[in-house]
């Protein structure tokens, strides 16, 4: 989608874009483009690589140590 005022140099390229066909758009000056080709069903199944799940597990960790880090404090006054 590219938003109005629609650049031509732009809109041009993508027209001429193969995989692309102009769509339809609620506002006329709006241009909007879909994909005429399905993606390949290995890209959208299939196992997910291995460096996935190390950064998923990397992304985790991550959240846990900024959780702590923003815990309050806590003191323990001695009497």
């Amino acid at each position: 989608m590219l938003p109005a005022p629609a650049d031509g140099a732009v809109a041009a390229r993508l027209d001429a874009t193969g995989g692309l066909e102009p769509a339809s758009a609620e506002d006329r000056a709006t241009r909007a483009w879909a994909t005429t080709d399905a993606p390949p069903a290995e890209a959208l199944d299939g196992p997910a690589p291995a460096w996935r799940t190390g950064l998923l597990v990397l992304q985790g960790v991550a959240v846990l140590v900024v959780l702590v880090l923003t815990l309050p404090t806590v003191r323990r006054s001695r009497r």
